[in-house]
């Protein structure tokens, strides 16, 4: 059966012509080159083995010869891509995650805005208040009044002014003012 392929691209991957085909050949290799990388395992695991805990004196010399100093800092630092890696990418990543995520967003913004700066806030406006007592009651009536007269001259701006403005940006205005006025 002939297979006539339209677009070119796909063409070879879903048909392989039988002369290409490699999958049997794979199969059929000596039995020394399958066996070769387990041979080669075993015999690197014998050899250290016996090096480092009866014949330690061969590899001490070994690595304090001039070309063994070479082949073991070539094959112990990896041709200094760790310390690469970790120099300019690791440690820049650190830093950064360092600086923005911890010190700014979580030491910077939710200790001034979170539950530490409101606690914060409330505790500066609260002996603020504290120190505004007297102990006369014409202070607190006075006091009693501006609020009262505060409460619904914003009632009668939001009537007003209501439809230009978001309830919400007037809430965060003002409870961003006793931060601005704490600090």
């Amino acid at each position: 059966m002939i297979v006539k392929v339209r677009n070119h691209l796909f063409g070879i991957a879903i048909f392989v012509n039988s002369n290409n085909m490699n999958l049997f050949d794979s199969e059929f290799i000596p039995l020394f080159y399958k066996t070769l990388p387990v041979n080669l395992s075993l015999f690197g695991f014998i050899l250290a083995f016996i090096l480092y805990n009866f014949r330690s004196k061969i590899l001490f010399r070994v690595k304090t010869s001039l070309v063994g100093k070479k082949i073991h800092n070539f094959l112990n630092r990896k041709w200094f891509f760790d310390k690469l890696y970790n120099e300019y990418f690791g440690q820049f990543f650190f830093k950064f995650g360092y600086s923005v995520s911890y010190k700014f967003v979580d030491r910077g913004i939710f200790e001034i805005f979170g539950p530490t700066g409101l606690l914060t806030t409330a505790l500066k406006i609260g002996t603020n208040l504290h120190k505004l007592q007297s102990g006369n009651i014409y202070h607190y009536t006075l006091g009693i009044l501006i609020g009262i007269i505060v409460l619904f001259g914003v009632r009668q701006l939001v009537l007003l002014f209501g439809f230009l403005v978001d309830y919400r940006i007037i809430l965060l205005i003002f409870v961003l003012s006793f931060f601005i006025i704490n600090n």
